[in-house]
């Protein structure tokens, strides 16, 4: 049997990260889709730039959500007296909140990518 003990706590923990960073890197691309006085940009009239910056947009906002679902707290069953039932349900709920951080980090991750093509592709 794997060690979960604090792995609650910092699935928790890692979720709000996930959450943070989405947030500020959804500030970073509004930043980036919304700079100059027309809107939008004369760099976002390229398909391909605006195709990447709805992609990146949605990989960030599904990193949000997916923070958003490892942090939320969960129903499960209590087994007072029956501690191999209560080693199940720990599994389970670590299970659930890894899923989902690993989820967030993956959208993250690919969000980030994104941007970075996006901002090269308004460089070229």
């Amino acid at each position: 049997m794997t060690c979960v003990k604090n792995q609650l706590t910092f699935l928790n923990k890692a979720g709000k990260r996930v959450i943070e960073l989405s947030t500020g890197m959804l500030g970073i691309l509004f930043a980036v889709v919304a700079f100059g006085k027309d809107f939008p940009p004369p760099y976002l009239k390229d398909s391909l730039a605006q195709t990447l910056a709805v992609l990146t947009l949605a990989l960030f906002f599904l990193a949000l959500l997916a923070g958003f679902m490892c942090v939320q707290p969960r129903e499960y069953k209590d087994f007072p007296n029956n501690l191999k039932e209560m080693r199940k349900e720990l599994a389970q709920h670590t299970q659930w909140k890894a899923f989902w951080f690993r989820t967030g980090s993956l959208l993250f991750g690919l969000g980030a990518f994104g941007l970075v093509c996006l901002v090269i592709r308004i460089i070229l």
